[in-house]
């Protein structure tokens, strides 16, 4: 391990532990991640018609859309996100996103505290640390993921502009 990795060098999250943590859809996105002792920052490629289900977890974060178009959903409010926005989810929240766009959107996710719970994420090389460095111990934070049937309400009460977004649903 290392303060300085090469993404290139990173494993994609969906890939360790068999990826038995995550949620459906997890083969719609490629997500790579580093994290210190306070915070964590994922660079999410999505699918288009990537939709996890919705979750929480208790860290505050801050998306950044670099390429793209998404749906992100904080509660029932639901937010069209385009390349160059960001947005903030207050700890403990709800939330979810849905690319229904028929083009792949890049996101930048940072997490504080780091969102590492999973010990295949603590362990793998994108702890950004010295070999001498103290690690994240303890009780840290993991998404929660609910059932669907939480975003289903919020989804069709969103704005007719973003439902008209993409033609049809695409199967869960």
């Amino acid at each position: 391990m290392s303060r300085i990795i090469h993404i290139d060098e990173l494993p994609s999250v969906e890939t360790l532990d068999g990826g038995s943590w995550l949620p459906a859809d997890a083969g719609k996105v490629a997500t790579k991640l580093v994290f210190g002792m306070h915070a964590s920052l994922g660079i999410l490629r999505s699918a288009p018609g990537y939709h996890p289900y919705p979750h929480v977890h208790q860290s505050e974060q801050i998306n950044y859309v670099a390429e793209g178009e998404i749906l992100f959903f904080i509660e029932e409010r639901a937010y069209h996100l385009r390349a160059g926005d960001f947005i903030r989810v207050p700890q403990g929240v709800l939330h979810w996103m849905w690319n229904r766009s028929d083009s792949p959107c890049a996101l930048y996710e940072s997490n504080c505290p780091p969102l590492v719970a999973n010990a295949d994420v603590r362990n793998s090389p994108s702890g950004l640390f010295d070999a001498d460095d103290a690690r994240p111990a303890g009780d840290l934070p993991q998404p929660v993921w609910l059932s669907r049937e939480y975003c289903e309400k919020a989804e069709a009460a969103a704005p007719a502009e973003q439902r008209r977004w993409a033609a049809v649903r695409p199967a869960s």
